[in-house]
């Protein structure tokens, strides 16, 4: 298998792959709307916010 058929079949993984990351992530979040009070999805929506930085920060090293 050549070097570009190689590169254009991950790609097309990759891609693929994201695409499916993001149809999963709003199939959750809608999901997770219609389950929880509107508190509730707004603390997760800290929490979530509060974990990614924290992970931000430890990938920095901080």
């Amino acid at each position: 298998m050549s070097l570009t058929r190689k590169t254009v079949r991950s790609a097309v993984w990759l891609l693929g792959s994201r695409a499916w990351t993001q149809v999963m992530n709003l199939t959750i979040g809608v999901t997770l709307a219609r389950l929880l009070s509107p508190a509730d999805y707004g603390l997760l929506g800290m929490v979530l916010v509060t974990t990614g930085l924290v992970g931000v920060l430890a990938d920095l090293g901080l």
